[in-house]
């Protein structure tokens, strides 16, 4: 009887550690969350928040497609850690991510899976955009994002993003990706800069 009640605390205490630490990790992946729509949010309102009437964004973050060299991000940005891009790279390379409407944007938005992009274009080899614009009134493209990468102290994150319009000619994508650089300062994100040219498969 004694085995068996010391067996059963024994697991009592196993659970309540894992529930701890599922509980623990619960709570950490809300706040990751909500500290990446932040980040996107001041992404979007920098570079297209004025300019846009309607912005578009995929519904689905995009995987890895950089095929250039990202050592050029350390010319760029000073004080950049290799763990940081070590992590772009590693989040990216698994399955996307699902977006939600947790972004704080100051015009309109709205979440568009690739299907639905596709569909506007009509044709993949030839794409429509005078049928995009009528589809997606007052959306000047269609934006992409990556998952973030950070630091493991969170002080710095990279994102990549691209904008696909009538800019990217015949192709549904544009060639090229930009990757944002952000620092945590005073406890809050901010955008240092954005590299531009990385080719994409």
């Amino acid at each position: 009887m004694k085995v068996l009640m010391a067996g059963f605390l024994t697991g009592l205490m196993v659970f309540s550690v894992i529930s701890a630490a599922v509980s623990s990790g619960a709570r950490g992946a809300a706040a990751g969350e909500a500290e990446e729509y932040d980040i996107l949010s001041k992404l979007l309102r920098s570079e297209y928040g004025s300019d846009y009437e309607l912005i578009l964004i995929d519904a689905a973050t995009e995987n890895w497609r950089i095929c250039s060299p990202l050592s050029v991000l350390f010319d760029q940005f000073s004080g950049l850690k290799q763990e940081t891009i070590d992590s772009l790279i590693v989040r990216n390379s698994g399955a996307a991510a699902v977006l939600e409407k947790k972004f704080d944007l100051p015009a309109a938005y709205a979440l568009v899976s690739g299907q639905q992009f596709m569909q506007a274009l009509q044709d993949t080899a030839n794409p429509n955009w005078d049928n995009f614009d009528a589809v997606y009134a007052d959306a000047q493209g269609f934006l992409t994002f990556s998952r973030i990468g950070f630091d493991a102290a969170h002080t710095q994150a990279l994102v990549i993003f691209s904008n696909a319009y009538r800019c990217s000619g015949t192709s549904v994508t544009p060639a090229d990706r930009k990757i944002a650089y952000f620092s945590r300062q005073g406890g809050a994100w901010k955008l240092i800069g954005i590299a531009k040219g990385f080719q994409a498969r």
